[in-house]
């Protein structure tokens, strides 16, 4: 079996350290991945693009994101978008934080980026 892509999302995203396209703005989020009634809890800090990741962290976050872990595993493996996701009510976000929050958290889900790269959720958005 491979590697779990939701624990490899959050691996990656820890690996990122600093990313400049989340440099003006400051954020801190929880992601609640559901699997058999049990939740996995993620908790995001970002502050001028530098990203830190970890668990079972306490505090009040300016968003959380939630999804059973099979939908979220098709939206970090580029299977589906969280745009559609969350039109569908698969995705549930709640802000604490206003429109700040939530621009730096659709860019989360961005992969640092490389030129003429797109994931297949956004090449299948395009070819609609």
């Amino acid at each position: 079996m491979g590697p779990d892509v939701v624990e490899t999302f959050f691996g990656d995203l820890a690996r990122r350290g600093h990313d400049p396209a989340l440099r003006r703005g400051e954020s801190t989020g929880r992601f609640d991945i559901v699997r058999d009634g049990e939740v996995e809890r993620w908790f995001i800090s970002i502050k001028e693009g530098n990203i830190e990741v970890s668990r079972g962290k306490e505090g009040e976050p300016d968003w959380v994101m939630e999804a059973d872990r099979g939908d979220f595993a098709g939206i970090v493996s580029g299977d589906d978008s969280a745009l559609a996701a969350r039109v569908r009510g698969v995705l549930r976000v709640y802000l604490n934080g206003g429109s700040q929050s939530f621009g730096l958290l659709t860019k989360l889900f961005s992969a640092p980026s490389k030129p003429g790269t797109r994931s297949r959720a956004r090449q299948r958005d395009v070819a609609e």
